[in-house]
C-alpha cells in the first residue's frame, strides 16, 4: 500500500501539523516519511523486530525493539499491531478465544494479552474495525483507536480518518497524553513498486 495523508500530532502542550507519506508491504515493514512546509522532518521505518526512527531536523534517531517500545509507553505494541492500526484491520494472527458479542452496529472481539485487555468493535455494515481498545490492567496506559470515512478502493473498504489516542504513565512518575489523527487523501493498494529508501547519516546522534 502507498498513501498520502495530512497528520495532526498533539502532546499535551503543543500541535504539530505536516505531511505524510506512507508505505507498507504488508506482514514484512512500513515507511513513512513525514514532512512539513514541503521540508523533510522525520523518516521511519518499522520491520518485524525493530523500529528506527530519523529526526532530520535535531540530526538525531532513535532505535528500538518492540520490547523496548513496551517499556518506554506501557503499551504492548507489535509489528503486526502497528500494521493493523495504519491499515485498520484486525492483526494477522490474533485469535479470539472469548465470545464474540455483538449489538445493532458492531461485533466486539476481546482478547486478553498478559497484562493487557485488547477490545475491537467491527462495523458490521463495512466488515472493518471502527474502534480499538488497549488497556494495560493496571490502569498504567491506553490506547483508542477510531476510524471513519469508510471509503470503496477497487475491492477493498479503507477509512480515510484515523484517530489515535494514547496515556500513559512513565516510570511510575508523569502522566503523558499524545493523539494523532491523520487524514487521508490518496491510498493505493499495489505492492508491486514499493521501495523503502532509509539510511541512518553517520554523523546523527542515537538518543535514547
Amino acid at each position: 500500500m502507498t498513501a498520502k495523508a495530512k497528520m495532526t500530532y498533539f502532546n499535551g502542550k503543543e500541535e504539530i501539523s505536516a505531511h505524510a507519506d506512507i508505505r507498507i508491504k504488508k506482514d514484512s515493514a512500513i515507511w513513512i516519511l513525514v514532512s512539513k512546509l514541503g521540508v523533510e522532518a522525520a523518516r521511519v521505518l518499522a520491520r518485524k523486530d525493530s523500529i528506527f526512527i530519523i529526526n532530520r531536523l535535531e540530526k538525531q534517531y532513535l532505535a528500538f525493539s518492540y520490547n523496548e517500545l513496551d517499556k518506554k509507553i506501557n503499551v504492548d505494541v507489535s509489528y503486526e499491531v502497528l500494521q493493523s492500526i495504519l491499515l485498520g484491520e484486525i492483526p494477522s494472527g490474533f485469535k479470539f478465544k472469548q465470545k464474540v458479542m455483538q449489538d445493532d452496529d458492531f461485533f466486539i472481539l476481546r482478547r486478553n494479552k498478559g497484562d493487557f485487555k485488547m477490545t475491537f468493535h467491527v462495523n458490521r455494515l463495512y466488515d472493518k474495525i471502527q474502534k480499538v481498545y488497549i488497556d494495560e490492567k493496571k490502569g498504567k496506559s491506553n490506547l483508542f483507536v477510531q476510524y471513519d470515512q469508510f471509503t470503496d478502493i477497487n475491492t477493498q473498504t479503507f477509512p480515510f480518518v484515523c484517530k489515535i489516542n494514547l496515556d500513559y504513565i512513565k516510570q511510575e512518575i508523569a502522566a503523558y497524553k499524545l493523539s494523532f489523527d491523520m487524514l487521508y487523501s490518496k491510498v493505493i493498494f499495489d505492492e508491486k513498486d514499493v521501495t523503502f529508501s532509509f539510511k541512518i547519516p553517520q554523523k546523527y546522534q542515537r538518543i535514547e
